[in-house]
């Protein structure tokens, strides 16, 4: 038998077993799996993490999971399986035991991810790069999330592709809850990070997420969100300079500097914008605003505006070189 058939019917079995126990101890009532794995599934709100939990761990869904065949399992799971099987064999070589462990693991979790730093786009994304790795997602550890796989990690470029342990398809509210779930995730950790990421369907059962850090080029960072910040109406650049004066700045410094606004309600739409313009560039550059300070502007710029998402971020293709 060769590694890729013991490890598929590893996987398969070990998958089997699992959902078996899930519908017997949903049907006897020994553990309620939505309360105690909610937290595990992407989603934006406790809420929406619930009803993700529902949907996987409800008992009905539990019960089609359990009365899959093997062959119908192998085939659900390959969009996994092949790489997770590669992975395996390579990163515990002669260790046949902890192969087989490995996959257990990854059929026993919400989620399989692949990750690497390639920083390719979406359509040249390389499930053969040298540095993929396989991994269940959310592992059971303190901090495993997409904070820090990447930002945190200092990663200038960090590319994934998310799937659900069952193999299934994603819907479309679960891709926007994922996207949300991103973003609220590291934000939350970091505010004054400036990065950005892109969330695209790769396949119905394969999310792509490829997260970049601007730490090693601010200033284009920086440039992107006032570039956006040109297309903002006159009444809203008003709305947007009136809450800059009203920010309450660490550096005393800037207050003299505010007065650059003064009258702004009388001047002209352009020479506002360019006075705008100058005000949060050179502070930034200078050292007077922080990066914090800037992702807050920018926040308030995309709440005047109503935008939902800053894709106006180019990001980084090919290793760090922006195209």
């Amino acid at each position: 038998m060769t590694d890729e058939q013991r490890l598929t019917n590893t996987a398969a079995k070990a998958f089997k077993r699992r959902w078996r126990k899930i519908v017997r101890d949903i049907e006897q009532g020994r553990k309620d799996y939505i309360s105690e794995c909610y937290p595990c599934f992407e989603a934006d709100t406790y809420a929406r993490q619930k009803i993700l939990a529902k949907r996987f761990y409800g008992i009905e869904h539990a019960r089609k999971m359990a009365a899959l065949s093997e062959e119908a399992i192998k085939e659900n799971l390959s969009c996994y399986l092949p790489k997770a099987i590669e992975y395996a064999v390579k990163d515990n070589a002669d260790e046949p035991k902890e192969q087989e462990a490995f996959m257990r693991k990854l059929v026993s979790c919400e989620y399989v991810i692949f990750r690497s730093s390639q920083g390719s786009p979406f359509d040249l994304f390389d499930e053969d790069a040298d540095d993929l790795w396989v991994a269940e997602y959310p592992a059971r550890v303190a901090y495993d999330d997409w904070y820090e796989g990447s930002i945190g990690a200092g990663n200038p470029c960090q590319t994934s592709i998310l799937m659900k342990s069952t193999g299934e398809a994603f819907t479309k509210s679960e891709v926007e809850w994922l996207k949300r779930s991103i973003q609220r995730n590291i934000d939350g950790n970091d505010h004054s990070a400036l990065w950005w990421f892109e969330c695209e369907p790769l396949e119905d059962n394969k999310i792509w997420v490829k997260i970049y850090d601007y730490s090693i080029d601010k200033g284009n960072y920086v440039l992107e969100f006032l570039c956006e910040a040109a297309t903002l109406s006159k009444n809203q650049l008003q709305e947007f300079v009136r809450q800059t004066l009203e920010y309450p700045y660490e550096d005393k410094k800037i207050k003299k500097k505010l007065g650059v606004f003064n009258h702004y309600e009388s001047v002209e739409e352009l020479a506002l914008f360019d006075i705008t313009w100058k005000f949060l560039w050179e502070n930034w550059e200078a050292g007077i605003l922080s990066d914090y300070d800037i992702r807050t502007a920018e926040d308030t710029m995309n709440r005047i505006s109503g935008r939902e998402d800053r894709n106006y971020h180019t990001g980084i293709n090919f290793d760090g070189v922006d195209i």
